[in-house]
């Protein structure tokens, strides 16, 4: 990974910081709203460049408070340290514009790497026309044109090139296209900031069902703004909230940079010198120009993607504490008014000189049947006594006492040089590893599945687009799973989700298990689609002729429509493997009868719409040697019941077969 720009020009910010932030008051109706920074911004003391951080694709957008300046998003390929934060997009905010474009055009092919790479490309493309053409050489010089970098793509574009302010920063890099987004190697210059006020967001992978929208990527900040709650009834309650996990999609820039102390990363500063550095260096160069440098944000995310306490089963107080204090000290996750929790080095009254620093943190457990054998699994952090990136280490089962989980013992960046902990990022999500049907409702806001599958098996959004012609794709969060009442051994994991649809409207859900524990011999297997039958049509399964090929970039359903995914899945092995994957399909037809169950329910969309698994039954086929497992699917939501939340739970008559591997 490299910084960002060049951290010898790169002034110390003494404001504009990331996070929580001043109310606002519409001035025309006098509406209070809280807010939240997700752009760090900067200035330098000289005209310094902007760099990628991670290899990925480039797509350059106007910037709607100045027309000499453009935002330019990178989406990596690889989305960093998995002990630090998996990354979506980058965006940099305040690039002069002439550094990149001119005109209609891309601008010198000397300026940076991005207008180098596509003279570059503009060239071989005209040396090629040439040579087909019996041209002599050099006959043809064409300029390239600025949809080579999606400029064209605009809210007030015409035909193929409108993508509108409300639409998904997605719609940019999935537009059809004659050109191919320009590739940005590691440490590339990607163009000249704007020395006065330039900016840095970074958006983590989903976690949440909102989109980021374009018009996001289309100003010099952005301010998330959610109108303030004081009093109301539980639905405004739970509404308020909910609209405020959208700030747990981005990351403070600083807890990026903090959270490569142990592990290094390099810069390139104004004189073109390009150093590694790490620990001391990383404070003293890089995170100590930051207002906050010595910032944790801890992000803990419920069996549902959602934060702590939003269904309100648990409680808002966790616990936390260096390990050389005396006792624990008891803070509000919403302290802040936000759906996540940060401190500060003020709070400790003890520090050591050592690079690292111990913390244990303890998450309050709700009534003592509300998660009775709570799991862990850190997700970007640091454990203690075993820092391994393999996903089997950082799935972990905690003992309950006195309302909290047993600590979770992590290591945070620490300068003893300077005697302060270095800002870094903690994301830990806090499952269930009982079957719900053990566990009393504690909670009216609590849904209960019989298939216990963090953020359910959520229906797609109206808001889908198709990024490319007959195909959709969408991948979740990072999942647990647990089988417990599916009447074979149990077994829990967690597991990337990838979701797609094709262009009858029919969605396949592929979940690759990641890690697991228990016995898996016996767990559910896909059927062996490189076989397709038409037997099990109304099954798991039910395309004919059905391949399936899983590389890193393709899930392959069918043998006329391949569905993209991003590259979110960290371990691939042989097909045969029984729990690598697992499948279910909804026909338009289910999709349909889901959607009218919605309608005629009540239930708001917005909160997202979850697939449960009832009335599980195993059939035995073929003298013993099949078994399968057969569901119903019931949907479950919210409504709005007079001001009050309320769950829904509706039975759709929609049956499913899942094949289980013989014992």
């Amino acid at each position: 990974m490299y910084f960002f720009t060049e951290p010898d020009l790169l002034n110390n910010q003494t404001s504009d910081e990331f996070g929580p932030t001043s109310q606002y008051t519409d001035p025309l109706t006098s509406i209070v709203y809280d807010q939240f920074r997700t752009t760090s911004v900067h200035s330098s003391s000289g005209s310094p460049n902007a760099y990628a951080i991670l290899r990925g694709l480039v797509v350059v957008q106007e910037n709607y408070d100045d027309s000499s300046l453009v935002n330019l998003i990178l989406k990596p390929f690889e989305s960093g340290s998995l002990r630090v934060a998996e990354i979506k997009y980058v965006i940099y905010r305040g690039i002069l514009k002439s550094s990149l474009i001119v005109g209609n055009n891309i601008a010198n092919a000397g300026n940076n790497d991005i207008t180098s790479k596509l003279w570059d490309s503009q060239n071989k493309l005209d040396e090629l026309y040439d040579e087909s053409m019996g041209n002599p050489p050099g006959t043809t010089n064409s300029t390239p044109s600025i949809e080579s970098i999606g400029f064209h793509l605009q809210h007030s574009g015409s035909g193929g090139s409108a993508v509108l302010d409300t639409d998904s920063i997605d719609k940019l890099f999935n537009k059809n296209s004659s050109y191919q987004l320009p590739v940005a190697n590691e440490g590339d210059n990607l163009g000249s900031l704007n020395s006065s006020s330039f900016g840095l967001d970074i958006i983590l992978k989903e976690k949440t069902t909102e989109n980021i929208s374009c018009k996001t990527v289309r100003e010099s900040l952005n301010l998330i703004r959610v109108q303030e709650y004081i009093t109301g009834g539980t639905f405004e309650k739970f509404e308020h909230w909910f609209d405020k996990q959208i700030c747990r999609r981005f990351l403070d820039p600083s807890c990026l940079f903090g959270s490569y102390f142990f592990e290094g990363f390099f810069t390139i500063d104004s004189s073109n010198s390009i150093d590694f550095i790490k620990q001391e260096e990383i404070y003293t160069n890089v995170v100590s120009k930051f207002l906050n440098s010595d910032r944790i944000y801890l992000d803990i995310s419920t069996e549902f993607g959602w934060s702590l306490n939003q269904m309100e089963n648990y409680d808002d107080e966790i616990r936390i504490r260096l390990s050389d204090s005396s006792s624990y000290l008891n803070h509000d996750y919403y302290l802040h008014g936000w759906p996540c929790f940060h401190f500060n080095n003020s709070i400790f009254s003890n520090q050591n000189s050592s690079s690292a620093q111990y913390l244990d943190i303890q998450l309050p457990n709700g009534s003592s049947t509300e998660n009775p054998e709570p799991i862990v699994y850190v997700k970007s952090g640091f454990l203690r006594n075993n820092n391994s990136t393999a996903k089997i280490d950082r799935l972990l089962r905690k003992g309950v006492s006195a309302g909290y989980i047993a600590a979770i013992e992590l290591i945070i960046p620490n300068s003893g040089t300077n005697n302060t902990i270095i800002s870094s990022f903690i994301s830990i999500n806090y499952f269930k590893s009982l079957a719900p049907s053990i566990n009393k409702q504690s909670s009216t806001t609590t849904i209960r599945f019989n298939f216990l599958l963090s953020n359910g098996l959520m229906i797609p959004p109206s808001t889908w687009t198709k990024p490319v012609s007959g195909c959709r794709h969408y991948v979740s969060d990072r999942m647990f799973f647990s089988e417990d009442s599916f009447g074979v051994t149990p077994y829990s994991g967690v597991m990337n989700t990838i979701i797609a649809m094709d262009e009858n409207d029919s969605v396949t859900y592929c979940l690759p298990t990641i890690i697991y524990e228990g016995d898996p011999s016996k767990a559910l297997k896909s059927i062996d689609v490189a076989n397709g039958t038409t037997k099990f049509t109304n099954s798991l399964y039910s395309i004919t002729n059905s391949v399936l090929k899983y590389p890193s970039k393709e899930l392959i359903i069918s043998s006329s429509t391949s569905y993209e995914v991003d590259r979110t899945i960290d371990y691939y092995s042989d097909i045969d493997d029984p729990i690598d994957y697992f499948f279910l399909t909804l026909t338009s037809a289910d999709i349909q009868t889901i959607n009218s169950l919605i309608s005629s329910n009540l239930v708001e969309s917005k909160f997202g719409v979850f697939i449960n698994f009832i009335n599980s039954t195993i059939k035995i086929e073929d003298f013993g040697l099949r078994r399968f497992l057969i569901v119903e699917l019931e949907i479950i939501g919210y409504k709005n019941n007079a001001g009050a939340i309320e769950t829904v739970n509706a039975p759709t008559s929609i049956s499913k077969y899942f094949l289980l591997k013989n014992q």
